[in-house]
């Protein structure tokens, strides 16, 4: 995870009222996600939870 950032232009009406978008890299491809922050909990502990040597860097 790169950081986090609240929708903005028309990605506030496509998304709920509680979403956030997330900036993300997978082997060097930039991606956005954008979940509820009950979701970003869920999601940040499952990163965190990653075994010993997968290198995931949560931010």
């Amino acid at each position: 995870m790169l950081g986090r950032r609240a929708p903005q232009g028309s990605e506030e009406l496509a998304l709920l009222s509680d979403a956030v978008v997330l900036s993300c890299a997978h082997r060097g491809t930039r991606l956005e996600l954008a979940m509820s922050d009950d979701a970003l909990t869920g999601f940040l502990a499952w990163l965190e939870a990653a075994p010993p040597g997968q290198r995931v860097n949560v931010a």
